[in-house]
């Protein structure tokens, strides 16, 4: 029985052209690709790409899922308050809980226990982050929205003179 995750098409000369039209459309109609080239390494690879990065590619449905679109969401919020998370722990743990860090900056703890650390920090980064987005974040959005729109009305009505 044939079954769309049981087909494979290897093609060969995919870089550009025929080749890559058919890789395209086999990888739309779900065929497993292996794709060949000669000289064009380049165009090959952004074919791959492109092919990977699909709406339809099992690659971009998992980016779909929910907690990785989520996490995509307050990414930002996350780059942002990281470091005074980490920080945090570090004045806590070394300053307070006498926990030695060796030469590299890691805790000296056992490797349960730093393991154990690692996540709790991880977790209270995500959860910091996750406030930080939604009583931060996107409110600031939604006002510098709301004044742009409101920008806008008032130039379609009075010009550009009457906003400063």
């Amino acid at each position: 029985m044939v079954t769309p995750r049981s087909r494979i098409c290897l093609i060969t000369g995919a870089a550009h052209g025929i080749g890559a039209a058919t890789a395209r459309a086999a990888a739309q109609n779900g065929y497993a690709l292996s794709i060949n080239y000669l000289e064009a390494r380049k165009e090959a690879e952004a074919l791959v790409l492109a092919i990977a990065l699909a709406p339809t590619s099992g690659f971009a449905t998992v980016l779909r899922l929910a907690p990785l679109a989520w996490l995509g969401k307050v990414s930002y919020s996350i780059y942002m308050v990281h470091w005074a998370v980490l920080f945090v722990f570090y004045i806590g743990l070394v300053r307070f809980g006498h926990v030695p860090m060796n030469v590299d900056g890691v805790f000296q703890t056992g490797n349960l226990v730093g393991g154990m650390l690692a996540l709790f920090a991880v977790a209270v980064v995500l959860v910091v982050s996750h406030f930080t987005f939604t009583y931060l974040e996107a409110p600031c959005r939604n006002w510098s929205k709301r004044a742009r729109i409101a920008r806008a009305k008032l130039v379609s009505e009075f010009g550009d003179e009457a906003v400063v």
